[in-house]
Parts: C-alpha cells; structure tokens; sequence
C-alpha cells in the first residue's frame, strides 16, 4: 500500500477528537470540537449531517456502537456521558458525576474517551480525574 489509492473525502474540519464508524450502513462519525459539532457522512462523503450542534462543551471523545445501533460521547468539562440514536434522535445525559450500581459509587470527573463492546453490551471510558 504505497498511498496511490487513498482520496480524501472531506476537508475544512477544525478540531476533530473523535472518529468512529458504522461498517453495517458505511458512515463515517466524528466529533469536531473546534466546529461544536457531532457529524456523520457515507464512506464516499455523500449525505453529510450535523448530529448535534450544541452542549458540547467539553466534549472529547466518541464511539458508536454498531450492534445496539447508537453514539456515545464524553464531556469532560461537565463530566458526563451521553448517547443517542446513530441519526442522532433521542439525545440523553447517561451518567453524570456520581452514580449508583447496587452497592458501588462511581465518580466521573473528567471523561476523556470512549469505547464500546457490543457483543456484551460494555461501555468503557478513561476519567483524568
């Protein structure tokens, strides 16, 4: 792979922190702080859209869940973690701060990234706290 068949498909972004994609219906996601924004498009830079375009303050990190069909990001200025559909419908704080799992209490302070495994359902961050 000498780099003869690569094309760039979108230019103009401002400060990208996050890329994930969904194989299942060829979309490329990201999140670009710089613009406020969480946008998808094809594979071939058709059909762009802007997910969200507010409350993103802090934001710094995505992924998709390709199996359960939805979009998870962090905030690390307000410490949270968000989801929605992968059109973007349905936007909704998942956890804030503290929260409560039987008889644990987990904190998040400062959320910085994201991943997902599908196949048990797991969502994974990293804190900087």
């Amino acid at each position: 792979t000498d780099g003869s068949h690569l094309s760039i498909v979108l230019q103009g972004l401002s400060n990208v922190v996050g890329l994930d994609f969904d194989h299942h219906e060829r979309r490329l996601y990201w999140l670009d702080v710089g613009a406020g924004r969480i946008e998808r498009m094809r594979f071939d830079g058709s059909d762009r859209e802007t997910l969200v375009s507010n409350n993103l303050g802090g934001a710094e990190g995505l992924t998709v869940d390709w199996v359960g069909r939805k979009v998870y990001w962090v905030d690390g200025y307000y410490g949270s973690i968000h989801v929605m559909e992968l059109d973007g419908r349905y936007q909704k704080k998942l956890l804030s701060e503290h929260f409560t799992n039987g008889n644990d209490t987990y904190i998040i302070s400062r959320p910085h990234a994201v991943a997902v495994n599908p196949k048990y359902g797991w969502l994974y961050w990293t804190d900087w706290a």
